[in-house]
Order: structure tokens, then C-alpha cells, then sequence
């Protein structure tokens, strides 16, 4: 049995964050100043570049939300793999998080950003609460 678990939503701050920050990159593209004629194809490209980034982004960002289950060592399941923290989680203040994550099957490493938005206020509190006991267990770790 986990831990903790909750249900990851889409995060509206996120979403937002992720299309200004590639409608900036477009603006700046598009106010560039212009050389000559040639470079039009060349900004044109890049533009198309920067909305399918932006598309995928918002997918991708999409593609998180689901059940994350913490247990007790270390270990979360989401998205219907088990996960190992590797890493201490970064704590951004009281709106984020980063948890460093690898997975147990394959390996692969994933950075996992969470912020306030992605679940309940409970919610957030129990993982803040979490986190702290993960610190106390790595620390009692290295002693």
C-alpha cells in the first residue's frame, strides 16, 4: 500500500507558461531585424518550428496528469510504471517541485515537475510533507 497518492490534474500555470514562453520566441523571430530577402524562407521555417514545439509542449504537458502513488522507500508508481527517486526533490519555494526520478524496469531517468496547480491544496501539503520525510530518510541514510 502507498504512502501517499493523489491525483495529478493538468496544470493550468504550466499550460500558460509553456505558450508564452514560445510566443515570445515567435515574437522575437518575427521582430528580428531583417537582412535581406533570402532570410524570409529561413524565419518562416523557424516559426513553423516554434508552433509545432508549442503544440507538442502542451501535449506532453497534457500527458502527465493521472495517479501517482509514493511509497515508503523511495519508490512512486505513475503512469502505470514504478519509479525510484534518485535524487533529493528540489522545492521551489512553496509552488514547486522537482522530483528526479528513475525507472525500475528500463532505467530511464525523468525529471518530474509538479507545482501547486496540479492537485489539491490537501494534497500539496501531504507531498510537502513527503518530501520532508524523504529528506530525513536520506540524511539518516548517509549518516
Amino acid at each position: 500500500m502507498g504512502q501517499f497518492q493523489c491525483k495529478l490534474q493538468v496544470s493550468p500555470f504550466t499550460k500558460l507558461f509553456s505558450f508564452i514562453v514560445y510566443t515570445l520566441l515567435a515574437l522575437i523571430t518575427l521582430l528580428a531585424p531583417s537582412g535581406p530577402k533570402d532570410f524570409i524562407p529561413f524565419y518562416l521555417i523557424i516559426i513553423i518550428f516554434l508552433v509545432f514545439e508549442c503544440v507538442l509542449s502542451q501535449k506532453k504537458i497534457r500527458s502527465y496528469q493521472g495517479k501517482i502513488i509514493f511509497m515508503a522507500d523511495n519508490r512512486l508508481h505513475w503512469l502505470e510504471q514504478n519509479w525510484l527517486l534518485i535524487k533529493k526533490p528540489w522545492a521551489l519555494s512553496r509552488y514547486g517541485l522537482l522530483l528526479f526520478l528513475k525507472q525500475e524496469d528500463t532505467n530511464a531517468q525523468k525529471n518530474l515537475w509538479l507545482l501547486y496547480d496540479n492537485m489539491s491544496e490537501p494534497e500539496w501539503r501531504q507531498l510537502h510533507q513527503f518530501v520532508f520525510l524523504f529528506d530525513a530518510r536520506s540524511s539518516c541514510l548517509s549518516i
